[in-house]
């Protein structure tokens, strides 16, 4: 009988238990209302006050029942960063700090104390403690980087924690890309300084996205230097002239480059291989409608004349179809168009000449092919191929730029 009686307790014992731990994790409160005598549940309700942002209202009585629940779980990392919460709210600054490191030493992955002590840090400008924590809570949750890229950035001037972010990229540590992005679009220079660093360099293909951004946003600038340098990172140097061309080859139509390479729409047009060395495009222009089939920036010196040379092959009746080259200035204020020429119609090979001229402060140009669909009901099919462009002799003061009606 007594060892029945043993038994059964026993098993009351481990039924409550069970009870109590899946209950905190589903009810908090509702928990802590039944077994407050357990250190798991008084942790799991003071990090559900924590979540819902009520820890900062903490009192005497909260914090004798931390320290008796530590008593009975000394390593809880919850119970430990709480009552580091309730000195810092309380105003007990030493107090509060040995109480987080204490929790981060028990658990670095409880992110509440590593975002604390990343803000206590940075309040204490000891930029290489702050970062050592955003390195761990992006390590952590990837999901809060918005929270922590700004900090991370306001860092970057600091050059322990610059070397830090380029060891981090050299190692492929998993959050740098998704900083590099961010920093394109919100602190460009810092973005440039982070991927013309050589270890950055070395794994550029890791940073195409960012590149592709940030050699667009340079080129709206006038940065053509930089631009330029970015491009040589990515671009075999032996192809180099290749990726500068007009031409349709592999490296101008590289989509890594972003709107720095030919890139077709892909309703209308297509890029295929003609043979080893270039593309052409394949389009099918409906009727009675008006469509871009490709587009590309280039960085091409204010002023200058050039000539845009190739060859339209038509796959059956071209009929009113009309093809125009546009013109586009690429600049910080939004993106200005001129309309180059309108190639004549074509029923056969046919080949092409047209002269244009950059306008004046437009350091990064955007050309753009565009139909215009005939009449006859019939879509227009038709391949472009031996695409070039020509240095071509200035033309006189009075000519237009761009031949400048604004498309």
């Amino acid at each position: 009988m007594g060892l029945m009686f043993v038994g059964l307790f026993l098993a009351f014992g481990a039924f409550v238990y069970s009870n109590a731990m899946n209950l905190r994790r589903a009810a908090p409160q509702t928990a802590y209302s039944l077994y407050r005598d357990n250190p798991g549940v008084i942790a799991a309700r003071y990090n559900d006050l924590a979540l819902k942002g009520k820890q900062l209202r903490l009192t005497e009585d909260d914090q004798r029942e931390l320290r008796k629940a530590l008593v009975g779980d000394p390593l809880n990392r919850t119970l430990v960063r709480s009552l580091a919460v309730w000195h810092d709210v309380n105003r007990e600054p030493n107090q509060a700090l040995e109480g987080m490191q204490l929790s981060s030493a028990v658990s670095r992955r409880d992110i509440i104390t590593q975002l604390w002590l990343v803000e206590y840090w940075l309040r204490q400008s000891n930029p290489d403690k702050a970062y050592r924590h955003i390195d761990l809570s992006l390590k952590l949750r990837p999901e809060i980087s918005a929270l922590l890229y700004p900090r991370l950035n306001t860092l970057l001037g600091d050059p322990g924690v610059a070397a830090k972010v380029e060891l981090a990229a050299k190692s492929d540590i998993r959050w740098v890309p998704g900083f590099a992005d961010y920093l394109v679009v919100q602190d460009p220079a810092a973005a440039y300084a982070l991927l013309t660093r050589p270890s950055v360099m070395a794994k550029s293909a890791t940073y195409n996205s960012a590149y592709r951004s940030l050699a667009h946003n340079l080129a709206r600038a006038g940065a053509v230097d930089r631009v330029t340098r970015i491009a040589r990172v990515m671009v075999p140097q032996e192809h180099y002239d290749q990726w500068d061309s007009l031409g349709l080859n592999r490296w101008s139509t590289d989509p890594k480059f972003g709107s720095l390479s030919w890139a077709a729409n892909p309703d209308y047009a297509s890029l295929a291989p003609l043979d080893d060395k270039q593309l052409d495009l394949q389009a099918l222009v409906p009727s009675d409608q008006t469509v871009e089939l490709m587009s590309r920036g280039m960085l091409l010196p204010e002023g200058a004349s050039y000539r845009i040379e190739g060859t339209i092959v038509p796959i059956g009746d071209m009929g009113d179809t009309q093809l125009q080259w546009i013109m586009a200035c690429w600049r910080t204020s939004g993106e200005e168009r001129y309309l180059v020429e309108a190639l004549p119609s074509a029923g056969s090979s046919n080949r092409f000449a047209l002269n244009v001229r950059v306008p004046s402060q437009c350091p990064y140009t955007k050309l753009v092919l565009q139909a215009v669909g005939g009449t006859s009901g019939v879509p227009a099919e038709f391949s472009l191929r031996s695409l070039a462009l020509k240095r071509a002799a200035p033309r006189a003061a009075s000519e237009p730029a761009a031949s400048a009606n604004r498309s």
